[in-house]
C-alpha cells in the first residue's frame, strides 16, 4: 500500500506528458507535466525506487509518442523508448539528490526543477550521440497551428530550451506548493517564488505579443509544392516500372498545378519536389555520362525530363535526390561503386551542372548509427535485426549552401508590382528541421542572417499511418521559424506540406486548412499540387546571432547542482546513524 501513492504520481506523470503531444495536443499541459514526476522522485527513500518508478512513468508516454515506429522497426522502437526513459530517470535521480542535500535544501523547486530538467533534456536532445531533439518540453508552447504563438516567441532569444525552462518553472512552483502542504518549506518563501513565476510567465507572454505586433512584414515568395504520395519503401523496393510511372505522374501533376496557378493569377517563384523523389543516381554530369556511356538504367532519362519540365515552366525547380560522386561500374563484381553518396537537394535552373546542397546532419538511426557506423560489420548485423533491407551508406555534406531565385512582389491593392530581386533560401532536408543548431548554421553566418526563407524537403512516408508523427515534425518546423525569424515552407512526401510564417503560425496546408477536423486528406490521396506563400521580414533574432548559449548554461547549472548535492561527511554520518 505504501507504493500506491508513488505509482499514482508516476502514472499521472506519464498521462500528462503523453497528452501534451499529437494527436491529443493539450499543449498547455506542458506547464505542469513535469510536476507529478518531480513529486514522485523526491518522495522516494532510495535511488532504485526512483529509477523503477520513472521507467514506469516513462513507459506510457514514450511508447505512445513513438507508436509510429512499430511499422518500421519494433526493436528500434523499444530501444529508443528506453533511451529516452533513461534521461527522464536521470532527471528524477538528480532532483531527488538535490532535494535531500544539506547544501541545496533551501533552494526552491521553482529553481531546481527547471534547471535540472533543461540540462538533462539538452543532453538527450543535442549532446549525446548527436542527440534526439524530438519531444522537448518547450515545443508545445507554440500552441495551435493557426495561433501567433505568444508563449513561444522567447525562443527567438535563446532557442526552444528556454521555453522548456519556462514550462518546467511552473511545474517546480506546483511542487513547492505540494511540499508546503506536506509541511516542508515556509509559506512566505513559496508565495515569493510563486509571484516570481507569475512575473516571468507574464513577461514571456508580453514579449511574444510585442514581437508579433511590432514586426513589419511584406508579401513573400510563393512555392508551388508538389506533395507526392509514395510509400517509404521507395528506399529499397522502388522498382524500375514504378519509378517511371511515378515520375510521369509527378511531372504531369506539376504542369497541371502550374497552369492552375497561372490561371488564378498566382505568380510562382519556385517549384519544389520532396526529398529523394527523383529516381536513379542523381543529377551529377559525370554520373549521368557514366550511365549513358555504359547504357545503364536510367541513363539521362530523369535528368532530361526534369530539365524539360523546368524549361517548360520557366521557373526554378528544386528537387530532392540522391547524389553520387565518382560513380563507376565494377563489372567484375557486378556492383556500383562511388566516392561519395549524399542525400541532396538540386536547384534546376538553366543548363547543368546544377547547384546542390548535401544534407549535413544525417538522421541518427535513420541514416546512420552514431558510433556504431564506424564498424561496418556491427552496423550490418544491427540493421538485419532491427530494419531488414536498409543500408546506411550516406555521407554528410561538407558545408552549408544557400540558393537564390528571382522574385518580384506581385501587385497589391495599394501598389504596383516591384522590380525583380532575389530571395535567398536554404533547404534543410528531412529531420534537419528538427535541429535548431543546424538550421541556424544554414541561415546565419557569423551572426549575420543570410537567408530569407527555409524550404524543407522531407520524406514523411516513414510515418505510414501516423498523423501524429507528421504533426510532431511540423511542430519542429514551426519552432525553427520562431528561433530564426525566418519563414519556412515544407514540401513533404505524404504530407504535411505547410506554409509557416516567421512567428510559427501556419497559414496554409496542402490538402487541409488550419482548424479542419479529422485525419489529413494528404495521406493516401495521390499527388497534390498547391502554391504556398509566406510573408517575409528582416527580423534578426538573438538566437540566430549567438546560438545555443542558454542550454549550455543549463548543462553547466546541472553539473554544479549535482556536485553541490554530493553528500557531506556530516550528512553521510547522520544517514548511517
Amino acid at each position: 500500500m505504501r507504493w500506491l501513492p508513488s505509482i499514482a504520481w508516476s502514472l499521472l506523470a506519464g498521462l500528462l506528458f503523453a497528452a501534451v503531444w499529437p494527436p491529443i495536443e493539450l499543449w498547455w499541459l506542458a506547464f505542469v507535466a513535469v510536476a507529478p514526476l518531480s513529486i514522485m522522485a523526491i518522495r522516494q527513500p532510495s535511488v532504485k525506487r526512483v529509477v523503477f518508478l520513472t521507467i514506469l512513468a516513462s513507459a506510457l508516454p514514450w511508447g505512445f509518442v513513438h507508436a509510429w515506429m512499430i511499422q518500421l522497426t519494433p526493436p528500434g522502437k523499444v530501444l529508443l523508448d528506453l533511451y529516452c526513459a533513461a534521461y527522464t530517470a536521470l532527471f528524477a535521480v538528480l532532483l531527488r539528490r538535490a532535494a535531500r542535500s544539506s547544501r541545496l535544501r533551501r533552494v526552491p523547486m521553482t529553481v531546481l526543477v527547471p534547471l535540472l530538467w533543461s540540462g538533462t533534456e539538452y543532453l538527450r536532445s543535442t549532446v549525446v550521440l548527436r542527440g534526439y531533439p524530438w519531444y522537448t518540453l518547450g515545443l508545445p508552447l507554440l500552441g495551435s497551428p493557426d495561433s501567433d504563438g505568444w508563449c513561444a516567441q522567447s525562443a527567438s532569444l535563446f532557442g526552444v530550451h528556454l521555453l522548456s525552462t519556462l514550462a518546467a518553472m511552473v511545474a517546480g512552483t506546483v511542487v513547492d506548493w505540494w511540499r508546503l502542504r506536506e509541511g516542508q518549506g515556509s509559506r512566505a518563501s513559496v508565495l515569493r517564488w510563486t509571484l516570481a513565476t507569475l512575473v516571468v510567465q507574464a513577461a514571456n507572454i508580453g514579449y511574444g505579443a510585442w514581437v508579433v505586433s511590432t514586426t513589419p512584414t511584406e508579401p513573400g515568395p510563393t512555392v508551388l509544392v508538389v506533395q507526392t504520395d509514395l510509400s517509404a519503401s521507395n528506399k529499397n523496393e522502388w522498382t524500375k516500372e514504378d519509378q517511371e510511372r511515378d515520375t510521369v505522374e509527378y511531372v504531369r501533376a506539376t504542369i497541371t498545378g502550374a497552369s492552375a496557378a497561372r490561371s488564378a493569377g498566382v505568380s510562382v517563384d519556385l517549384v519544389a519536389w520532396p526529398e529523394t523523389m527523383v529516381p536513379g543516381f542523381g543529377l551529377e554530369v559525370d554520373a549521368i555520362r557514366t550511365l549513358v556511356a555504359g547504357r545503364y538504367y536510367p541513363g539521362a532519362m530523369y535528368a532530361d525530363a526534369l530539365a524539360g519540365l523546368q524549361e517548360r515552366l520557366g521557373v526554378p525547380l528544386l528537387v530532392g535526390a540522391s547524389s553520387y560522386l565518382g560513380l563507376r561500374a565494377n563489372t567484375e563484381r557486378e556492383i556500383w561503386e562511388w566516392d561519395r553518396h549524399h542525400n541532396s537537394a538540386y536547384l534546376i535552373d538553366g543548363p547543368p551542372p546544377y547547384q546542390r546542397y548535401d544534407k549535413l546532419f544525417l538522421t541518427p538511426f535513420g541514416e546512420e548509427m552514431p558510433l556504431i557506423s564506424r564498424w561496418d560489420w556491427l552496423e550490418a548485423q544491427l540493421l538485419s535485426l532491427g530494419a531488414p533491407g536498409m543500408s546506411f551508406d550516406l555521407m554528410a555534406g561538407e558545408a552549408p549552401v544557400r540558393f537564390e531565385v528571382p522574385w518580384a512582389t506581385p501587385p497589391t491593392p495599394t501598389g504596383p508590382a516591384t522590380a525583380a530581386r532575389t530571395v535567398r533560401f536554404t533547404t534543410p532536408i528531412c529531420f534537419e528541421d528538427t535541429s535548431g543548431p543546424l538550421c541556424r548554421t544554414l541561415c546565419y553566418e557569423g551572426g549575420v542572417r543570410v537567408a530569407d526563407l527555409m524550404v524543407n524537403l522531407s520524406n514523411d512516408g516513414w510515418f505510414g499511418w501516423s498523423g501524429a508523427g507528421r504533426a510532431q515534425h511540423v511542430l519542429h518546423a514551426r519552432m525553427r521559424a520562431v528561433e530564426l525569424g525566418i519563414p519556412m515552407i515544407r514540401c513533404a512526401n505524404t504530407g504535411y506540406s505547410v506554409a509557416i510564417e516567421w512567428n510559427g503560425r501556419i497559414t496554409n496546408w496542402v490538402g487541409r486548412r488550419p482548424g479542419d477536423s479529422g485525419p489529413s486528406p494528404a495521406v493516401g490521396t495521390g499527388t497534390m499540387v498547391e502554391p504556398l506563400s509566406v510573408r517575409r521580414c528582416d527580423r534578426v533574432t538573438l538566437y540566430g546571432r549567438i546560438g545555443e548559449l542558454w542550454p549550455w548554461l543549463m548543462v553547466l547549472a546541472t553539473v554544479v547542482l549535482t556536485v553541490m548535492s554530493r553528500p557531506t561527511k556530516r550528512s553521510a554520518s547522520a544517514a548511517a546513524a
